[in-house]
């Protein structure tokens, strides 16, 4: 799934879990640079907005208010690069 795909169905919002800081945090993926927009979201350089690390996971999720549901997860290796490379 990519940031541009987010941006179109405003019931999602995109995720990046830090496994440094233990916490969940929400993406702005409009702030997101254009020639990043048509990349996979598991293959975007991200860093913890905190400590700087980068995420474990990168999860896309629908819903309203308290209630979403897991749309996409991608997990990362250490040093966030995707698991399946």
């Amino acid at each position: 799934m990519t940031p541009q795909q987010v941006r179109a169905d405003h019931t999602l919002r995109a995720l990046i879990d830090c496994g440094r800081c233990n916490r969940m945090r929400s993406l702005s993926v409009g702030a997101i640079p254009r020639r990043w927009q048509t990349t996979d979201l598991g293959r975007i350089p991200f860093r913890c907005f905190t400590c700087g690390e980068r995420p474990t996971r990168v999860q896309v999720e629908r819903g309203w208010g308290p209630q979403h549901e897991t749309v996409w997860t991608w997990s990362l290796r250490e040093g966030g690069h995707p698991a399946g490379m």
